[in-house]
Order: structure tokens, then sequence, then C-alpha cells
């Protein structure tokens, strides 16, 4: 293992895209839902990339190659404990570190990631439970959530309920979420990419548009959402089909000022 100095290497977004999808391909991965969700990670730990060293995406700790120490880059560390990371030559070769590591050490986050719909905070749980980052899990899984929406366009669940797939009438809980889901329709930039719901579906969508329509905090598209759902089609003159749509989420987002 070889020491080498603390370079700042910065990237911007379009950049850092670039290398993480070109490292998800040369494993035949190609779903974007992947890559929006592994770069929110990276950007989590990299201040989104402003803040990455030595080109390493994921703050990877030093193993058999070259590292660097991180108090060399005038960040603080504990006294006695000079934290070294691996340092790569290039943003490929950074990219390519992660995704291996990621697939060789932590499979069941792997498995996650590159699922059709994949789950952040399921994927954050896996990287935790194999010990990947040992900060408190709440605050890094939202962060990865966050971002997560931010770079899909689209709603990702908040942090999960205390049963998963069971109900919260929490009034700081639903507070949180129509807080949440206002910001993330408002910062939507397509309706189409949200995910078109109907009767008997459930999930974090689900409760991201029952938050919106002002309905009690719930994950299923029961009988009631359906009726909301076409209430408010009609308050709208939208066709009042009960299924939430590109025109229904559209019209939502005029009313919360994100038009």
């Amino acid at each position: 293992m070889t020491l080498v100095p603390c370079k700042k290497t910065p990237l911007s977004q379009d950049q850092a895209f670039d290398a993480l999808g070109l490292a998800l391909r040369a494993e035949n991965v190609n779903s974007g839902q992947a890559l929006s969700l592994l770069a929110a990670h990276s950007a989590l730990e990299t201040g989104k990339w402003a803040s990455m060293y030595n080109f390493n995406f994921g703050n990877i700790g030093a193993g058999g190659g070259d590292s660097f120490r991180l108090e060399d880059c005038s960040v603080a560390t504990p006294a006695g404990n000079p934290a070294e990371f691996a340092a790569y030559g290039d943003a490929r070769i950074g990219a390519d570190a992660l995704v291996s590591l990621i697939k060789r050490r932590y499979t069941e986050a792997w498995t996650e990631l590159t699922k059709k719909n994949p789950d952040p905070y399921a994927y954050v749980q896996r990287l935790k439970n194999r010990g990947y980052f040992t900060a408190p899990l709440g605050p890094y899984a939202d962060g990865v959530a966050r971002i997560y929406a931010e770079y899909t366009g689209r709603a990702g669940p908040s942090r999960p309920l205390p049963n998963r797939g069971a109900d919260s009438d929490s009034s700081s809980s639903s507070a949180h979420w129509v807080m949440l889901s206002t910001s993330l329709l408002r910062s939507c930039d397509d309706t189409k990419k949200l995910a078109i719901l109907r009767l008997k579906d459930q999930g974090p969508d689900v409760l991201f548009l029952r938050s919106l329509l002002g309905m009690p905090h719930s994950i299923h598209y029961d009988v009631i959402t359906m009726g909301t759902v076409r209430d408010f089609q009609n308050a709208n003159h939208l066709v009042p089909d009960g299924i939430c749509g590109p025109k229904t989420w559209g019209a939502l987002k005029k009313i919360i000022g994100g038009a």
C-alpha cells in the first residue's frame, strides 16, 4: 500500500453520473433508478462531489492499493487516529471501485440497488447491516432518500414506518409527509415521471398522494382513496376515473404552487 498526497477532485453532477453509469453498465446494470440511487449514496458521502478526494466516490477505506490520510486534507480527525482512505487515479477507476465494492462485499445492498424500483431506505439499511458506515442510520438514510428523490424527480419513500407496511396516524409523522410531499412535487419537472396509481396499489407513492389530498396517513390505495381522487378530478375538470396519472399529478402540482 502506497501513501499518496491528498488531492481534492471535485466533479460536476454530469461527470459523476457519467462515471457511475459506465461502472454500472460494466456490470450489466442499465437501470436509471439504480444509477440515481448509487449517485445519491455517493453524493451524500462527498457533498455532491464538491468535497471528493482522490476520486473516492464513497469514502472507501484504504485497502491494498494507494491511500491518503484524511488529516492531510485539512479535515479534522480524532487525535492519534489518522483515517486512511483509498485513492484512485481518475473518476472512472474510482466509480468502478465503488460499484465493485458494493457488489462484492455488500451483496444484499447490491440486490436492492439493482431492483426495478429500489427502496433507498432498504438499500441504506443493508449497507448499515454490513458496516459500510458508522453514522446514525436515520439521518444518513434520510439524506440518501432526499437526494434520490431529487435525482429521479419523483417521491422516494420517507423514513420506514415502525411496522413495515403498517399504517401510522401520528400527527408529527403526517405533518412531515405533507411537507416532504409538497416539496417533492414542486421540484418534479415532469409529472409523467411519477407513478400511475390505482385501486389496490400500496407503498410510499400512495402515502405521498394521500398526504397531498389531505387524507389520513396510509400506504394503501383503497376505495376511499379512489373516491377522493375522483372528487378531486371532478373539481378540476379531469376524467373522474379514480386513477392518479400525469394529469392528476399536474393538477395537484398547480394547486400547491409548483406549476
